[in-house]
Order: structure tokens, then C-alpha cells, then sequence
């Protein structure tokens, strides 16, 4: 048999790659080579305030504006790219996944906690539960133009841990982006202050470098996450 009878024997099971939609993604994975090559890997480690945070993207393009469609525009059909991001990163040995919660409030008005949606792919992936029950009892002033005090001031008590509940010793700490850490310390210290004995991070991206030197007099300049078409209309917000 040919190699052109064979590609067309096979070719209706052939699955497009997810970003271009042209080629054929690579076996087993739901991007092609040139694609999955041209994302913005980092696959590094960076401390904040002790704590080791592995990070798997710069917020760059196209990696800033697919968070921010997959996080304010229900694109959740973009969620298996942001799992073939997860499979690059070998098993951390820990007790239990916590997604970065978001308020009751913000769940209503998106329907869905893209932190919570992007743990439950990778409990999958490695075969370790979610720990459901770190909660964020306020929703406080917007962050996206407060500096990295401020932030930290704006998040106390903005977590807790649901009554009678004893969290796991090792936790992974999961969310989608990381500004300037202000949310996740907030979040972590909650979840210490409650037993957990070991936090570590796991972000989708990042806007700072391995070693983040932050300037907590300055506000936070946001990587535009608008400026580029990705075949959805815009709401205006910042993918934060």
C-alpha cells in the first residue's frame, strides 16, 4: 500500500492542530510541531516569599490572549491546549491539587473557575485529588492598576478555609497567570495558617522572570492581552 493510500485511508481520523487548524497535530497531542515550538515555554522555577512556583509560559503572545479568552469569553474549547501545556511538566509528588478560588460572585457572573477547571485536567494527568476547600470569602477592588502592597493589603482575609477542615501536609497551589504574586501569597499563607505544611506553585503563565525582583512603588504594567484578533470579538477586560 502507498504512502498517499494510507495517508487518505487515515485521514478522516487525523486531528487538526488546535491553534493553526491547518496541520495535523502531532500524535498524541492536540497541537503540531511548528505550533507547540512556537509557544512561549519557560518550564522554570521562581521563588516568592519562599515558595518554589513552576511556570510553564511568558505571558506572551499567543499564550496571553488564549488565557484571555479562555478565562472572560468562555472559549472553553481552548482548555486541551492549556492540558498539552500540563503534560510538559513531569508529576510533582503532593497530597492534593488547590485551584486559586475565585469569590461566589465573580463564579456567577463567568459560570466557571478557570483555576478549578485547569486542576481537574491535571488531577487527570497525575492521578492526584483536589482539594476543594479553600474558599475566597471577599471580593475585593479591582487589582489590575494597584502595585504589589497595595494589592497585598486589598487580599487580607480575602481567603478561607471552610470550617472543620484539616488541608493536606503538601499542597500544589494551581492557577492561570501570576502578576505579582499577591493573590497566590495571600492564598498560600491561608492554607499554612490552617496546617498545610508544604505549598508549592503551579501557574500557566507568568509576566515576571525566574528570580522576580518586585518593585511594590510602581503599578503593574499589564501585557496587553487586546491588541491582537484571535478570532473573538473583545469585552476590554485584562486576562488577570
Amino acid at each position: 500500500m502507498g504512502a498517499s493510500m494510507v495517508f487518505n485511508q487515515f485521514w478522516p481520523f487525523i486531528q487538526h492542530c488546535h491553534l493553526c487548524q491547518t496541520e495535523a497535530a502531532r500524535p498524541h497531542t492536540v497541537l503540531c510541531e511548528g505550533c507547540h515550538q512556537d509557544l512561549p515555554w519557560r518550564l522554570d522555577t521562581m521563588q516568592l516569599d519562599q515558595t518554589d512556583i513552576q511556570v510553564l509560559f511568558d505571558y506572551a503572545w499567543p499564550v496571553d490572549r488564549l488565557l484571555h479568552l479562555f478565562k472572560y469569553q468562555q472559549r472553553l474549547e481552548l482548555l486541551p491546549i492549556f492540558r498539552h501545556a500540563l503534560q510538559q511538566h513531569s508529576r510533582i509528588d503532593v497530597d492534593a491539587i488547590v485551584a486559586m478560588p475565585c469569590s461566589a460572585a465573580r463564579l456567577r457572573q463567568r459560570g466557571y473557575n478557570q483555576a478549578h477547571l485547569l486542576a481537574q485536567q491535571l488531577s487527570t494527568l497525575w492521578q492526584i485529588p483536589i482539594w476543594s476547600h479553600l474558599q475566597r470569602v471577599k471580593q475585593h477592588t479591582a487589582q489590575q492598576r494597584l502595585d504589589r502592597a497595595e494589592r497585598l493589603s486589598n487580599l487580607q482575609d480575602a481567603f478561607a478555609v471552610s470550617a472543620s477542615q484539616q488541608p493536606p501536609a503538601r499542597i500544589l497551589l494551581l492557577d492561570d497567570v501570576l502578576t505579582t504574586g499577591a493573590s497566590f501569597c495571600s492564598a498560600a499563607d491561608c492554607l499554612r495558617r490552617a496546617g498545610a505544611i508544604h505549598i508549592e506553585g503551579l501557574i500557566i503563565a507568568s509576566h515576571h522572570p525566574a528570580t522576580p525582583q518586585f518593585d511594590t512603588a510602581q503599578p503593574v504594567t499589564q501585557a496587553s492581552a487586546d491588541s491582537t484578533d484571535f478570532s473573538s470579538s473583545d469585552d476590554g477586560r485584562t486576562a488577570n
